[in-house]
């Protein structure tokens, strides 16, 4: 008798900071059923491993320039059309445009996103000495980019009472 694969026990913030992540360090793979997330640090992996309720080991993998990487491999035809239902395709890079992703949980997929290909910095202003921040997030796809930014200016509302809280400083798209 066949083995019934479980259906992953994720839901809610978790679910959507998982789908973050693959969107940014993801691979959809060619067989329509497994989902690889791949980083240079095992001590990342091994909490998301939890996150996700799986016993899969994580592996190494020799990227570009035999560069030691580890990744964890997740097999599940239900999960892997549930991301193509929401916008995700192989070989994203180039092709990853607008996702359809809930809005109380977009907080929680930006979180994914930007652990994934992303990061954050603070100083100080040096005229008002107030806390500047700077969010980055790294794509090859310009319409993904786009579609990202307006979700986030959207969220933050950042029109209200004529403050602007949020302002794209610069998009670059390099091919």
């Amino acid at each position: 008798m066949p083995h019934k694969r479980k259906e992953l026990k994720i839901q809610g913030a978790n679910l959507w900071y998982l789908v973050g992540l693959i969107t940014s360090d993801g691979c959809l793979s060619s067989d329509r059923r497994h989902i690889d997330i791949t980083s240079k640090d095992y001590n990342f992996l091994s909490p998301i491993k939890n996150l996700i309720w799986i016993r899969n080991k994580i592996g190494i993998k020799y990227g570009y320039k035999q560069q030691k990487s580890f990744r964890i491999q997740i097999g599940n035809t239900n999960f892997y059309s549930f991301l193509l239902a929401l916008g995700l395709t192989r070989k994203k890079s180039l092709t990853l445009g607008i996702l359809d992703v809930p809005r109380q949980f977009f907080m929680d997929f930006l979180r994914g996103l930007i652990d994934g290909d992303g990061s954050t910095r603070s100083w100080r202003h040096s005229v008002n000495f107030g806390i500047q921040w700077s969010l980055r997030i790294y794509s090859r796809s310009k319409k993904f980019l786009e579609w990202l930014a307006g979700q986030i200016k959207e969220y933050l509302k950042s029109d209200q009472r004529g403050s602007r809280i949020f302002t794209i400083s610069k998009i670059r798209f390099i091919f």
